[in-house]
């Protein structure tokens, strides 16, 4: 909830939860992070998996999200 938020702000997440695809990336993917590098280090903290492997495991799950979401030709 708190990465939507930051995202619906206009801000970077602080953990990747917010999956995002858009025009200039047509794929799922996560959004901009703050502190990229440490993101592992944060979501461990709170106990949660590795950001490669949670984003992995969404794109599995959810693997027509994007075209869900674009504009019909």
């Amino acid at each position: 909830m708190f990465d939507r938020s930051q995202t619906d702000a206009g801000k970077k997440q602080l953990y990747g939860e917010n999956l995002t695809c858009d025009s200039e990336h047509p794929k799922l993917h996560t959004g901009p992070i703050e502190d990229e590098r440490n993101v592992n280090q944060r979501r461990a903290a709170i106990g949660l998996m590795r950001l490669e492997l949670y984003a992995q495991l969404v794109v599995g799950m959810s693997p027509n999200a994007c075209a869900a979401a674009a504009p019909a030709k």
